[in-house]
């Protein structure tokens, strides 16, 4: 038996057993959320590697292959999600498998390959632009790991720590993929001409992969170096257990310190097979655990709703640049830093969102808060329907010119010059289209993390490597389905359409999370609820 002093609290907010020990020495529990902000930064990479090139897919496209058409601008954005749809479910498997380090190692090696294909692609002599598809294809394989590092930080935390630790990790994917912009605009100034050496081209398009493969490198050496992975159960306890008198008692009840009282000490145990660090399950609460199952329905609904949530974002960065192209006259370079100026604008509305998100749960409920954040999308998305004053500009490639400087002012008859069949669209003025933008960064992030807060908490004790894989897959499937739709609908149909077919996939998002509302509750409110049943 250890001395108080010589162990550390490991759930937050729960009182140790009554014998002064705790559950993990303060060096195990140290290690225990360096793993935990490792995953953090692994999913921050993932997604900036993924957005940091977004902003200049289409202008690197058109530069690598004069005839490249925003349909198949479609398809090369689409690619990373494919892969990232196939590989998630997998990488989900493997990781509960043989734990989170193989699934890891892999990904990132794989991820570092994919950039540098990205960043030799001018040096390519023929078919460049299907290398760029295949680059894509394989970075999104890569970013399979965020299913594993979801899932291991739900298994590594307890319930009290899980709302703020799922809302943390969401919360650095959805920067990552909000600050990339920012990063490719500070490239920039580099120039779209750069610096050759031999035939190797260091450009404002191809900086960005060279800055991810090194920051992925980084990444590897602090999973093989100092990665330790950790398994905190939820712990419950059968009605029937003397300790509580009856009351089911779990680690985020605000009675659950009788419990503690009354148990044996845990310590940390090892697994050699997977070389985990995980406390035992007491045999009571396993007893109660496999009484109640997964609440599927809801589960395959948040699935829904992740994926429409997704899909939106998706459709606003795949059509970004080529509409700021054509409806503002920006050139290639222009387009690139006015977008990555507007991406780092959104990105600072969304980390204050991050930043509010857990106080704004705590008062108000998870459920209100993902409501909110729903709303706060429809609105943005229906601030995107164009209504004037004017029609589009001629854009810079219709006058065969490098350069021309035209803003929503410098309007001219509907259709002149253009090569849509809808170019007598009218103009969305562009204090529109930043309005838009800042309503839908305080949604998105929202919606985004509140997915994966309530998904976590409604999966409960399980292991969750397979479940977050699926959701993982499921807005993989939005972002690889999103572009290619936009990019048809865009072409074809024009801004106004495209906006206008989302806007109703919101609106039906918005009435089956109504209907559903009452029951997107916690696992353990749940399995308290059939025990009072039960007992009643």
């Amino acid at each position: 038996m250890e001395k108080t002093n010589e162990r550390t609290r490991l759930l937050s907010g729960v009182n140790s057993i009554e014998n002064g020990t705790t559950f993990l020495s303060e060096k195990d529990n140290k290690k225990r959320w360096r793993s935990i902000h490792i995953m953090y930064l692994t999913m921050f990479l993932s997604s900036l590697g993924f957005s940091m090139v977004m902003p200049s897919v289409w202008p690197y496209l058109t530069r690598i292959d004069d005839n490249a058409t925003k349909t198949f601008l479609g398809w090369v954005v689409a690619s990373y999600s494919l892969g990232q749809l196939l590989s998630s479910p997998i990488c989900g498997v493997w990781g509960n498998i043989r734990g989170a380090r193989e699934p890891l190692v892999f990904s990132l090696i794989l991820s570092i390959g994919a950039n540098l294909l990205y960043a030799f692609l001018q040096a390519i002599k023929s078919h460049n632009a299907e290398y760029m598809l295949v680059a894509r294809l394989l970075l999104g394989f890569s970013a399979g790991n965020t299913a594993v590092a979801r899932s291991y930080v739900s298994t590594a935390t307890s319930l009290q720590e899980r709302t703020g630790t799922m809302a943390a990790i969401s919360g650095f994917q959805a920067v990552g993929f909000i600050f990339g912009p920012v990063f490719q605009a500070a490239f920039v100034p580099i120039g779209e001409n750069g610096v050759s050496v031999g035939e190797l081209s260091i450009n404002m398009y191809t900086v960005p992969a060279f800055v991810n493969a090194i920051m992925t490198c980084v990444n590897l050496a602090l999973i093989l170096l100092a990665f330790k992975e950790y398994h905190i159960p939820d712990i419950t306890v059968d009605n029937d257990t003397p300790a509580n008198n009856g009351t089911a008692i779990n680690a985020s009840s605000p009675n659950s310190s009788s419990l503690y009282d009354s148990m044996d000490n845990f310590a940390s145990a090892k697994s050699e097979q997977n070389a985990y660090h995980q406390l035992p399950s007491n045999t009571a609460s396993e007893s109660v655990s496999s009484s109640i199952g997964i609440d599927l329905p809801l589960i395959l609904i948040l699935n829904v709703i992740y994926f429409i949530v997704l899909f939106v974002f998706s459709m606003y960065e795949t059509i970004g640049t080529p509409m700021t192209m054509d409806m503002y006259a920006w050139t290639r370079p222009q387009a690139v830093l006015y977008n990555g100026i507007i991406g780092a604008v959104s990105a600072v509305i969304s980390v204050s969102v991050f930043a509010l998100v857990k106080p704004l749960s705590k008062k108000f409920g998870d459920r209100l808060v993902m409501l909110a954040g729903i709303i706060f999308l429809i609105i943005g998305i229906f601030l995107m329907l164009p209504w004037g004053p004017g029609y589009m500009p001629i854009p810079y490639y219709a006058l065969n010119v490098s350069d021309v400087n035209m803003t929503f002012s410098s309007t001219i008859a509907p259709g002149l010059g253009c090569s849509y069949s809808w170019c007598d669209t009218k103009l969305l003025p562009l204090w529109q289209y930043g309005l838009a933008i800042f309503v839908i960064s305080l949604g998105y992030p929202t919606c985004q993390v509140l997915s994966f807060i309530l998904y976590s908490k409604m999966l409960g004790p399980k292991p969750q490597g397979l479940y977050m894989g699926i959701l993982t897959a499921a807005g993989s499937l939005a972002r690889t389905l999103g572009p290619i739709f936009v990019s048809q609908m865009y072409t074809n149909r024009g801004i106004r359409d495209s906006f206008g077919v989302v806007l109703g996939l919101e609106l039906v998002m918005l009435i089956i999370y109504l209907v559903c509302y009452k029951r997107f509750i916690p696992y353990h409110i749940r399995l308290q609820k059939k025990k009072a049943t039960i007992n009643s």
